[in-house]
């Protein structure tokens, strides 16, 4: 009986473990921020809802959380899969950027993003700011 309660509980911790670390989520109570070629910073803003909204600019997270907010023009719905996500985000009159990258952690996010307005191809971190 002892042996079988020790095998038990060695069984469900490992497994919370395994699941632990192989779905990964990202936060919602700030922005995941990047560094651009440019001097100018590219902002992530995730949702409970699948919204993801995104924005390059000049400013400090603190004052683009103010205004980087639903609903946004350039916004699209992300998809996680293990330690994945997926995501798009569109501007209606500019055209679409797909991103496709890993979870590192819920404070960094490695993706691979694609302009299908210019065709420009690029990789990025993004870590994660809470505000």
């Amino acid at each position: 009986m002892k042996q079988s309660i020790i095998i038990t509980f060695i069984f469900l911790f490992s497994v919370i473990q395994v699941f632990s670390q192989t779905h990964k989520a990202v936060r919602f109570d700030g922005l995941y921020q990047s560094e651009t070629d440019n001097n100018s910073r590219h902002f992530l803003r995730f949702y409970s809802d699948s919204t993801v909204i995104s924005v390059t600019s000049t400013g400090e997270a603190t004052d683009v959380i103010k205004w980087l907010k639903k609903p946004f023009d350039d916004k699209g719905k992300y998809e996680i899969k293990d330690n994945k996500i997926y995501f798009t985000t569109s501007l209606s009159d500019y055209g679409t950027v797909v991103y496709e990258g890993i979870i590192d952690s819920e404070y960094k996010l490695q993706l691979k993003m694609k302009s299908l307005i210019n065709g420009r191809l690029s990789e990025n971190i993004f870590y994660f700011i809470k505000l």
